[in-house]
């Protein structure tokens, strides 16, 4: 007998009387076939990117190693200090309209405003329709900001101390919904692309830098099902082991 992790979705799904054993949070993001995704456990300055894009980078100062947010995962994440960012390289946003999904795992111990994704160039003006950031309020509520305009808001805080899973994606037609660990917490309308320029984790270009720990980074070129985003922040928090079976 030995502990394993099995599918959230549950036993029946298989058809089996025993444990199936679960593929790992990594994997399960990497089956939704994501554009890119940053597990931020480098040493640095290089930061991997998974889905098999070209490495990211560390820059500017006051960003530390610390330990992850999947509790039976050694991977590690990163804490920003309202300085510093990940550049990674490359715009991985679509600049088409085309749907899009944005998660992340974020942990804040103080209500500080501060950016999770952008992607965001500095000359094209605050009003700039295609300029976004998911990005958290100085309330400490996790927003879809577009152009100088939060198009959706949760009512839900995360700068409680605690990791939290947050989810946000457009579908091709412009709707907008945002998850916090597994449940709804706003929506709204986008009906434009993003900028073609460069994604950045952790701030904007210069302003707006998180204080706050993050992790599990990915972006997925289509919306993600309820079912998965639920399922992924279940496996985030260590829902839930089987001892033994039969086989």
């Amino acid at each position: 007998m030995r502990l394993v992790d099995f599918e959230v979705a549950g036993w029946g799904e298989f058809g089996g009387s025993g444990p199936v054993e679960r593929a790992s949070y990594a994997e399960r993001v990497l089956s939704l076939g994501p554009a890119g995704y940053w597990r931020l456990g480098d040493d640095g300055p290089g930061v991997a990117d998974r889905a098999g894009g070209p490495a990211g980078l560390v820059t500017g100062g006051g960003v530390t190693g610390v330990a992850g947010s999947l509790g039976c995962d050694v991977d590690g994440a990163m804490r920003f200090e309202g300085s510093g960012a990940v550049a990674v390289g490359r715009g991985v946003l679509p600049a088409d309209g085309s749907a899009v999904t944005i998660g992340c795992r974020v942990r804040m111990t103080a209500a500080v405003k501060g950016v999770l994704v952008s992607q965001y160039e500095q000359s094209g003006g605050v009003a700039d329709p295609q300029r976004f950031g998911l990005r958290v309020s100085a309330e400490g509520c996790v927003g879809w900001w577009k152009g100088g305009v939060m198009l959706a808001e949760s009512a839900v805080s995360v700068s409680d101390g605690d990791w939290h899973s947050v989810v946000g994606s457009r579908s091709g037609s412009g709707d907008v919904v945002l998850w916090v660990d597994g449940e709804v917490a706003a929506g709204g309308s986008d009906g434009q692309g993003f900028q073609a320029t460069e994604t950045t984790l952790g701030c904007f270009p210069g302003v707006f830098s998180l204080t706050g720990a993050l992790d599990e980074v990915f972006v997925v070129p289509d919306v993600v099902e309820a079912e998965a985003v639920r399922s992924l922040h279940a496996m985030a928090v260590g829902v839930p082991e089987v001892i033994g079976g039969a086989a």
